[in-house]
């Protein structure tokens, strides 16, 4: 039987997207978008990102894709399409060595924001039915936040939540199937209206899933200094505030989680196994990624703060200034960590994350004064719960 399969994906941003068009008009890394100015995820794109994933993963066959570029691995993908309407922002990234910014690393990028909602679908003719499968796993590790769509994707960028993924297939040997299929159009969504939905079988990829519910123990701040305008019947526009959403809620950004880590286990691992697992810049990426966190029931207070002149302990003239923190909320961090690092590294990352837990390891500013400080409330590895092993201190634990 020869069968002609399509897959539709509805799916939704969870974290920002960093597709780059290569123009530099809003940013260093500006969105590629369409003429009317929505944007849009090229299909060469998703291919890409489809095919990195497999190529990282040995359960994958090196052909799937093609191999050869002039050959023909009858696998189509169309662009992804936005539904609905969307927000794009700039978001500025450092890096920061023991709390210090590292010279000429600032870079700037136009990402869209998270909660936008995008159309993907994916065609396999009749000649390549046996990569059905293959297919649906990627799309299973896909719905498992294990890769991302653009630039950053190790940082937590580019992760979608998928809201509908359909299946149909027809048969081409079938003289019914076949007039039906010859009268498809695959992107109009009535041929899907009766189409239940499609649910990919459970897949183990070779990765460790550590999920991490924490609570903030004092104020963080992440800081950006673009604060647009007054919010309600406020009266001061702070000058420095916690980076947020356009729908105003607080995130901690995939970088920012990235940078504490690295920084920490490389006090415990020293600086080859640390650009080893976390990446070297410009020459390897990282082996460990992390999600961007969502801080939920966070209140905003602003603090007015001003410099001191340490010989005549007076004021510093023009040095006054407005921030604006976040504190008493809830956050998770998803990890996604290789099952083949050594026992070594093993050891540091579970150092890492319990001196995050004893308040020991801080993120974002002001940690001098106090600010930045979780404490862990339940921590699970492949969905199993580890949570005493904090208790325990128990350091190989978490990957028992």
């Amino acid at each position: 039987m020869k069968q002609h399969t399509y897959y539709r994906i509805i799916f939704e941003l969870i974290s920002p997207l960093a597709v780059g068009n290569g123009g530099t008009r809003n940013s260093a890394h500006d969105c590629v978008r369409h003429k009317d100015g929505s944007p849009y995820i090229p299909a060469s794109a998703v291919a890409g990102a489809f095919r990195n994933f497999c190529n990282k993963n040995k359960d994958f066959p090196d052909d799937i894709f093609g191999g050869d570029t002039l050959k023909n691995n009858g696998i189509i993908f169309s662009n992804a399409e936005l539904r609905g309407e969307s927000v794009s922002s700039v978001r500025e990234t450092i890096m920061l060595k023991e709390k210090s910014t590292v010279e000429n690393t600032d870079f700037s990028m136009e990402v869209v924001e998270t909660g936008a909602e995008f159309i993907l679908y994916i065609e396999i003719d009749k000649f390549n039915q046996d990569k059905q499968g293959y297919i649906e796993k990627i799309l299973k590790a896909l719905s498992d936040n294990l890769f991302g769509f653009g630039a950053k994707t190790s940082r937590g960028y580019g992760f979608v939540k998928i809201n509908s993924l359909k299946k149909l297939c027809f048969d081409i040997d079938s003289e019914n199937d076949l007039n039906k299929w010859l009268g498809f159009d695959m992107f109009s969504d009535s041929e899907w209206d009766n189409i239940s939905e499609f649910v990919p079988e459970n897949q183990s990829f070779g990765f460790y899933g550590i999920r991490i519910s924490m609570k903030q123990e004092s104020s963080v701040a992440i800081r950006v200094f673009d604060t647009g305008t007054t919010r309600g019947n406020e009266k001061y526009v702070p000058d420095q505030k916690h980076i947020t959403l356009r729908s105003g809620q607080a995130v901690i950004p995939g970088t920012s989680w990235a940078g504490a880590f690295r920084e920490r286990f490389r006090l415990f691992a020293g600086d080859e196994d640390t650009e080893n697992l976390f990446g070297r810049e410009n020459i390897s990426r990282s082996k460990i990624s992390f999600s961007e966190s969502v801080i939920k029931d966070c209140i905003f207070k602003n603090t007015t703060r001003n410099s001191i002149d340490r010989f005549s302990a007076k004021i510093k003239s023009g040095a006054i200034y407005i921030e604006r923190t976040c504190s008493g909320g809830t956050a998770e961090l998803l990890m996604n960590v290789p099952d083949n690092i050594s026992e070594k590294d093993k050891k540091c990352l579970s150092a890492v994350i319990f001196d995050l837990n004893l308040g020991l390891l801080s993120i974002g500013g002001l940690a001098s004064v106090g600010h930045g400080i979780f404490s862990i409330e339940s921590i699970t590895v492949n969905g199993c719960d580890k949570t005493d092993c904090l208790e325990k201190n128990d350091l190989f634990g978490l990957w028992r």
